[in-house]
């Protein structure tokens, strides 16, 4: 009998020893945001263009470097010019090369030409310096985009979380609702169909049961659907896991606190539109220097060698360019000019939508929390009455449809409490996204 009782143990430790290994792990939203942070594409891919604007800047910044160019090229000619301007270059220029028949018959000839170049812009209408405060402006605002690509994500990530927790709340409540509609219905013994009044009890009681079983399959796709959801994010996140178990409302004053959210300033977004804006003046300054004469330096440096030797030379100067005509210039500086205007015109029409959006959803964030007071403590009212009902209902004071009743009431309580839930979840994760965060490290 001892050794019988100490294999029962063994078993016991070895069933709790193999749950507690083979049991998803717990991520809390901490881990699973550094997940996504370092592999979601979108975000990988917002900050390549960041990268990339920035090395635009930095290009554009070099504008008053001078060009340095090489050149070569050798060839073979029979032609009387290039054959004499290639003797020429050579400086090897004989008096045989002024009779007309070396004039010409000049024969074939080889020659390989090498140079290097300089060009310094002094003056190009102003179209370089606009150009680096286009590239500035973009850089700036691929940078604000970067960051609002990120708050987006955060705040979905945000979102999935949340859901998977409000479900699993719900989900327990739920559990237990049917726990006590089960217990009843085993103990039930007036459901004959000769006892109308008890008949009619034991289906209200079945219906409720099938209410709950229905509710709890919905939930729990509900469940599966943010799981999912953070699961495709990164590859960290694709085993099996679970969420570190928390109030929901407590997760989201700890990750989304409403000082946080609560901003009257631009968000990241509406500040990249801006710059995107601004830039567009650059894009006016830029087609108003096509109108504008160019000067600069130049210097080239030639080496020429021929059949009969090789010498250098140089050149170097002042150069003035003019566009004097050109019909594709016409009306480049009033389109530009409109288009500058339009996006001035969409920045105003975004600011004005993000704090009428703002507004909004700060208002309905005030009706849920004050909603969800009442609804917490309609709970614990809720509770009381279900627990003093099933006892008057056990001791005979009420019969099953009265019971019924409340165990109804109760279910509707449940969901009224998860869907207020969800509603807290998207708008709170709604102002997120036109807000900058502050206060949160990302």
């Amino acid at each position: 009998m001892k050794f019988f009782n100490i294999n029962i143990l063994l078993t016991i430790i070895g069933l709790i020893t193999a749950t507690s290994v083979f049991a998803a792990p717990e991520k809390d939203f901490a881990q699973v945001w550094s997940s996504i942070k370092s592999d979601h594409p979108e975000l990988k891919s917002t900050m390549e263009d960041k990268l990339a604007s920035d090395e635009g800047a930095s290009r554009a910044f070099r504008h008053w470097l001078p060009s340095v160019y090489l050149m070569g090229r050798g060839y073979a000619t029979n032609d009387p010019l290039m054959n004499f301007m290639g003797n020429l270059g050579q400086r090897s220029i004989t008096n045989t090369d002024f009779s007309p028949s070396s004039l010409n018959q000049p024969g074939t000839s080889s020659f390989a030409q090498f140079g290097i170049g300089a060009n310094l812009p002094l003056f190009e209408g102003g179209s370089s310096s606009a150009m680096l405060k286009m590239q500035e402006l973009d850089a700036q605002g691929k940078s604000e985009i970067y960051s609002a690509k990120q708050i987006e994500i955060y705040s979905q990530a945000i979102l999935s979380y949340a859901g998977i927790l409000n479900s699993t709340e719900a989900i327990s409540e739920m559990e237990l609702l049917k726990g006590r509609v089960a217990a009843v219905l085993s103990r039930y013994s007036l459901g004959s169909r000769s006892n109308p009044v008890g008949y009619s009890g034991l289906l209200g009681l079945k219906s409720i049961l099938n209410r709950i079983e229905a509710g709890l399959i919905q939930l729990k796709v509900e469940k599966n659907t943010h799981t999912s959801e953070l699961r495709s994010r990164s590859k960290d996140l694709s085993s099996e896991w679970s969420v570190k178990s928390e109030k929901t409302g407590r997760f989201l004053s700890l990750f989304l606190p409403e000082s946080a959210i609560r901003s009257n300033s631009d968000s990241h977004s509406m500040v990249a539109a801006n710059a995107r804006a601004e830039s567009m003046a650059s894009k006016v300054t830029m087609k108003r220097a096509m109108f504008l004469p160019q000067v600069g330096l130049f210097a080239d440096g030639n080496y020429l060698l021929g059949d009969r030797s090789g010498a250098s030379s140089y050149v170097g100067g002042v150069y003035l360019r003019w566009s004097l005509f050109d019909p594709k210039a016409f009306g480049a500086v009033s389109e530009e000019r409109h288009l500058k205007n339009s996006a001035e015109f969409q920045v105003q029409n975004s600011r004005i939508n993000e704090n009428n959006m703002r507004i909004a959803s700060e208002a309905s964030l005030v009706a849920i929390l004050e909603s969800e007071k009442i609804l917490l403590s309609s709970t614990e009212l809720m509770n009381e009455q279900v627990s003093t009902a099933t006892k008057l209902f056990q001791s005979g004071a009420i019969n099953a449809l009265q019971l019924v009743e409340v165990l109804n009431r109760r279910a509707d309580l449940i969901q009224e409490l998860k869907k207020l839930n969800d509603s807290h979840i998207a708008v709170r994760t709604g102002l997120a996204k036109i807000s900058n965060l502050k206060g949160i490290e990302l």
